[in-house]
């Protein structure tokens, strides 16, 4: 099973023209049972901002992207990007190697962060898991699929 969820958009920041157009962060996770126990594996790509780009004049023509670096691994991130018509793109990369890909629909942000999460973790993803809720937590790499 593969929670989704759907971030919120970041708020305007003076010099970075359209940046309201990204998400604040973007959280991806798993959960599964193992031997009974349920286990919740997550993700969070934060924004680098010394990567944020904007070509246009205007908002509404404005092409962006930045990257988004896994908390654990800077080896592991997400460059999320709107072109000018308002379609949106995420690739996700792992030590350098494009391992994925989702393309959301022109400006909707609900179906293409739907998108995004169905990319899932990667093999060896530095993640944060979650053992039965009641048990406790604690930070690993996840050697899973």
């Amino acid at each position: 099973m593969q929670p989704i969820f759907i971030p919120k958009k970041l708020r305007r920041i003076k010099g970075k023209p359209g940046c309201e157009l990204l998400p604040q962060n973007v959280l991806i996770s798993r959960l599964e049972v193992v031997n009974k126990e349920k286990r919740l594996y997550t993700v969070l790509y934060t924004p680098d901002f010394s990567t944020f780009r904007a070509t246009g004049s205007r908002r509404s023509s404005t092409k962006i992207s930045m990257k988004y670096p896994n908390k654990y691994d800077p080896k592991y991130w997400l460059q999320i990007s709107r072109d000018d018509h308002g379609s949106y793109c995420c690739k996700k990369y792992s030590h350098g190697r494009l391992v994925g890909e989702a393309i959301g629909p022109r400006d909707n942000w609900g179906v293409f962060f739907f998108h995004v999460g169905l990319l899932g973790l990667v093999r060896g993803e530095p993640c944060f898991i979650e053992n039965d809720l009641a048990k406790g937590s604690r930070r690993t790499k996840n050697r899973k699929k």
